[in-house]
């Protein structure tokens, strides 16, 4: 495969205010790699530039999340949403795995080009902190190696996401070569490798990186949660916001879902409990009150591991959900199933506050902006969940101690006010299972980890009749541009 796109290293001018505008970082003039990576600030902003290329459109602020990752996995009825891109071909192509529909090819290769292009980042800046002098940065060591882990954990989180779309489960047993993994820049001619060799090196990576930036995180753990504000010096905002950014504990639960997709429940559920342990003595990632949520809070943002940042979130949403027709008619995108979703657990916060009268998933609809919680409710794009950490945990203990696993779900069900549920009496694990994926399928909504789930078990999506695992393997471009 040709490696035909330069590197572009621009300067990426740190916005601050006290809503996390910092986040929303824009080019502004090119300048050469020797003088861009000649500051610590050069390397700050490069790696701000990977994640606002991560938060597009294409990327994490919709097609791999709400967008077409949760077409994919049916939680929409589409029918009735604009026909102009991406709705045709959501509405055509997508929800049939009609992947030879006109102009579907456009999405997957999107993805595919912007993902490798964030990979090439990385690994610019991956080579260039390994070799920096500690003086260039302003925390010195415990700087240049939270770069570099920093780095490392995004090259291994977009690359497992890139084997998790184009490639087949290891629960299939795959024997074939399907996507290279980039570990260098520039990379001139790449390798396809099979599965097994590419979570290798996911896992590798990711095992690395939560080394490199134990350091750093472990010193105040205050930095780590999803915050709206920050008022401390501006020298600083740098080393603040680590929700919004690969911290410890993100990438601890981005290796944990590595490992339980890779078939390995034992080392999922080590990395697991080490989170639940950490969780158990901070209550660091407690579950979003009621009255956060009657605020605007509607990700439910405070056991978010990690997030990413967008200010165009809401304007990519009006797009499909907030249209009205030439007759006057409202199109949207529907949540399929409510009833059976949520089989009469009106009280569940998630259909609470997170679904409106008509079905309508409102994690990404503008928020009263009035409040903190509203403000960066509207632009916070979840990547991982403590609710993911418990499901793993869960999942991977259960045929030791089901007790255990029992107790992990309801903890996931209480902090979404579900308090009057009986598991006790589950004694296989495919009745324990069921429950656990209907569960997820609630949490998981507009957060593209339902499709990553069914694909993972290698099991029917319960929307669809005829599902094959080949419905989940999306074509790898035909051009391979990165």
């Amino acid at each position: 495969m040709k490696m035909n796109r330069l590197l572009l290293i621009c300067i990426l001018p740190v916005l601050f205010s006290a809503c996390n505008s910092w986040l929303d970082v824009q080019p502004e003039e090119q300048i050469s790699e020797d003088e861009v990576f000649s500051t610590g600030n050069g390397y700050r902003n490069v790696l701000n530039g990977v994640y606002k290329s991560l938060s597009g459109v294409n990327m994490y602020g919709r097609e791999m999340t709400w967008g077409l990752m949760d077409v994919l996995s049916q939680c929409y009825n589409v029918s009735n949403i604009p026909s102009e891109y991406p709705g045709r071909q959501y509405k055509e192509g997508a929800a049939f795995y009609d992947y030879e529909y006109t102009d579907f090819h456009k999405l997957p290769q999107a993805i595919w080009e912007e993902g490798y292009n964030a990979v090439a980042n990385c690994n610019n800046l991956i080579a260039h902190a390994r070799h920096a002098d500690p003086d260039l940065f302003e925390l010195k060591e415990s700087e240049r190696a939270l770069l570099e882990g920093e780095a490392l954990a995004l090259r291994a989180f977009i690359q497992f996401d890139m084997l998790r779309i184009f490639a087949p489960a290891p629960v299939t047993s795959p024997k074939g070569t399907y996507i290279p993994y980039i570990k260098s820049y520039p990379e001139v001619l790449s390798v396809k490798l099979s599965v097994e060799e590419c979570m290798e090196n996911v896992i590798q990576d990711l095992e690395d990186a939560r080394k490199l930036v134990y350091k750093y995180d472990s010193i105040d753990i205050s930095k780590l949660r999803i915050a709206e504000r920050f008022s401390g010096p501006i020298g600083e905002r740098f080393f603040y916001y680590r929700g919004f950014r690969m911290n410890y504990y993100a990438i601890s639960g981005i290796l944990a879902r590595a490992y339980l997709y890779n078939n390995q429940p034992n080392e999922a559920y080590r990395v697991a409990k080490e989170i639940i342990d950490f969780q158990n003595s901070t209550r660091y990632y407690n579950f979003t009150s009621a009255s956060k949520m009657a605020n605007g809070n509607l990700k439910f943002y405070d056991d978010i591991l990690c997030g990413f940042y967008s200010t165009k979130l809401t304007d990519w949403d009006k797009a499909l959900n907030d249209v009205v027709d030439a007759d006057g008619g409202q199109l949207f995108m529907v949540v399929k199933e409510v009833d059976n979703l949520f089989n009469g657990e009106t009280d569940d916060y998630r259909k609470r506050y997170q679904l409106s009268a008509v079905n309508r998933l409102m994690k990404y609809a503008y928020q009263n902006n009035a409040t903190s919680e509203g403000i960066l409710s509207s632009n916070l794009i979840p990547i991982i969940r403590m609710s993911e950490i418990y499901y793993i945990a869960a999942e991977a203990c259960f045929d030791k101690d089901p007790s255990e696993a029992i107790d992990y779900l309801m903890q996931v069900k209480k902090g979404r006010n579900l308090r009057n549920v009986d598991l006790s009496g589950i004694t296989l694990k495919s009745d324990f299972m069921d429950r656990l994926i209907s569960d997820a399928r609630r949490e998981f909504l507009g957060e593209g980890q339902i499709f990553f789930m069914f694909k993972r078990l290698n099991q029917s999506v319960p929307t669809v009749s005829n599902w094959k695992s080949e419905n989940f393997i999306l074509d790898v471009p035909d051009s391979e541009n990165i």
